[in-house]
């Protein structure tokens, strides 16, 4: 960050990182139409460089440079490349081969977007949620973790849901006051429409991959179409 910045911005944590709440400006929905513009040589140094409109913690606004500076954390704290880590420790277990995941002009691999999977290997890692972490008898990531992430904590968007930590939470049945388990769905949401979708009252993992304009209409899908064919 440059020197002369607002001291606010040193109250951001990476807690804020993960749930978007780090109050920069920052309008991916909005003014930069879904493409934030940072195709830049230091995407953390762009990102920090936003200026501060809300005080860290105090809403969520989507904002993809988060994820990267997560990645830059994830490499800075271990040594690794985000990508290196991932295949060691999530990837590799999960017997996810065959993919591809791009790096900024620093080798940083992108935390935003850049990662390219097959719908099979989303939906294992939907499944490595829907089953608390544990995968063919191993704890691969901690079953705390995965509680603690799909936790519901930011209202967003009225159409979507609330944010947790990089996974939505939204209800199945959105005009019930219920927002138990029994009435949730947890999803991971990608670019156009690509979605990993766990529901755990009803044991199921959903991958979609589209190119859609209305990049959330599989979730009317299923729960218009899918959820009430299983009830």
């Amino acid at each position: 960050m440059d020197k002369q910045v607002d001291t606010r911005k040193k109250d951001i944590t990476i807690e804020h990182l993960l749930q978007m709440s780090v109050g920069l400006d920052w309008p991916e929905f909005g003014e930069w139409n879904y493409m934030p513009p940072m195709f830049v040589h230091d995407i953390v140094k762009f990102v920090f460089d936003r200026p501060l409109v809300d005080d860290p913690g105090s809403r969520m606004n989507y904002n993809s440079g988060c994820s990267h500076v997560l990645s830059a954390i994830i490499t800075k704290a271990t040594g690794m490349k985000t990508s290196a880590f991932a295949e060691r420790y999530l990837l590799g277990p999960l017997g996810i081969e065959d993919y591809l995941w791009f790096e900024d002009a620093k080798g940083i691999s992108y935390g935003s977007d850049g990662l390219r999977l097959l719908p099979y290997d989303l939906a294992k890692i939907g499944q490595l949620y829907l089953q608390e972490g544990m995968w063919k008898g191993k704890q691969i990531v901690s079953a705390e973790w995965v509680k603690e992430s799909t936790e519901p904590r930011l209202l967003t968007y009225d159409y979507i849901g609330h944010y947790a930590s990089h996974w939505w939470v939204a209800k199945l049945e959105p005009d019930q006051q219920d927002f138990s388990m029994n009435n949730r769905m947890i999803f991971a949401m990608g670019r156009s429409g690509q979605f990993i979708i766990v529901i755990p009252s009803l044991q199921t993992v959903i991958v979609f991959t589209s190119t859609l304009e209305n990049t959330i209409k599989p979730l009317a899908f299923v729960r218009d179409y899918i959820v009430k064919s299983m009830v």
